[in-house]
C-alpha cells in the first residue's frame, strides 16, 4: 500500500517536472516558430516526419539513380573499373548536373506550397519558403549557366570548377532539404476534422439536391391531375 502511494507521488512528481520544463521551453519554441524556413518545423509532429522520411527515401533512389546507378553500371567496363567507384560517382555529377537535378527536384514543390486544399490549413511560412525555392533555382541556374559558357569558350579554370563542384553540392543538399521541410509541413497542416466536415457537407448537399429533385417530379407529376379534378 505504502509503495503503490510512493509511486503515485513520483509520477506526479515527474508530471510536475514536465509541465515547468513546458512552461519554460514554449517561449522558445515561440521564438524559433518565427526563424524563416526551418521555424514551422516546433509545430510538426513526429508522425509528419516519419511519413515525409519514408516518402523522400523512395523520391531520392529514383531521382538520384541517373549518379549512383550508372556508377555502378560503369563499374562492369573494364576500362572504368580500375578508376574506383567513388571517382566514377564524382564523373557524373562535376560538370553541373547537380544544378539541374536540384532545379528539377524543387519544381514539383512549388504548387504544394503554393495552394491549399480544402482539407488542409494553410502552408506554414508560406512566403519565406517560396522566396527560398524561387532563390535556389536561380543560383543553380546561373552557376550552371556559367559552367556552360566555361565549357563551350574552353576557358574553364580550375579554381573555379572546384568551387562550382563544392556549389553544386551545396545547393543539392539545400534543395533535399527544401523539399523535405515542404513535406512534413503540408503534412502537418492536414486536418481529418476539417475533411470529415467537408464530406458530410457534401453529402447533405448531395441529399438535398436528391430530395428536391424528387418532390420536383412528384408536384410535377400531381400537378395535371389536380388541374383535371379542378371546377
Amino acid at each position: 500500500m505504502e509503495k503503490g502511494k510512493n509511486l503515485s507521488k513520483m509520477i506526479a512528481s515527474v508530471r510536475h517536472v514536465g509541465k515547468v520544463i513546458s512552461r519554460l521551453i514554449e517561449p522558445i519554441r515561440y521564438a524559433f516558430s518565427h526563424v524563416p524556413v526551418v521555424g514551422p518545423l516546433v509545430y510538426c509532429k513526429w508522425k509528419d516526419h516519419k511519413a515525409s522520411f519514408r516518402e523522400m527515401t523512395i523520391i531520392l533512389l529514383f531521382a538520384t539513380a541517373t549518379f549512383w546507378l550508372t556508377s555502378l553500371i560503369l563499374m562492369g567496363f573494364a576500362s572504368t573499373r580500375a578508376l574506383g567507384y567513388v571517382s566514377v560517382l564524382f564523373s557524373t555529377v562535376k560538370s553541373g548536373e547537380l544544378f539541374i537535378f536540384s532545379v528539377g527536384f524543387i519544381g514539383p514543390i512549388l504548387l504544394s506550397t503554393a495552394e491549399d486544399k480544402k482539407d488542409e490549413r494553410e502552408f506554414p511560412g508560406r512566403l519565406w519558403h517560396l522566396l527560398a525555392l524561387v532563390l535556389l533555382a536561380l543560383v543553380g541556374t546561373a552557376f550552371h549557366s556559367q559552367i556552360k559558357s566555361a565549357q563551350l569558350t574552353g576557358s574553364v579554370n580550375p579554381a573555379d570548377f572546384d568551387f562550382w563542384v563544392n556549389a553544386s553540392l551545396y545547393i543539392a543538399a539545400s534543395a533535399v532539404i527544401l523539399r523535405y521541410l515542404s513535406m512534413v509541413y503540408r503534412k502537418s497542416t492536414f486536418s481529418p476534422q476539417k475533411e470529415i466536415k467537408s464530406r458530410e457537407e457534401n453529402f447533405a448537399d448531395e441529399y438535398a439536391k436528391h430530395r428536391g429533385e424528387d418532390i420536383s417530379r412528384i408536384t410535377a407529376t400531381a400537378t395535371p391531375s389536380q388541374a383535371g379534378e379542378a371546377p
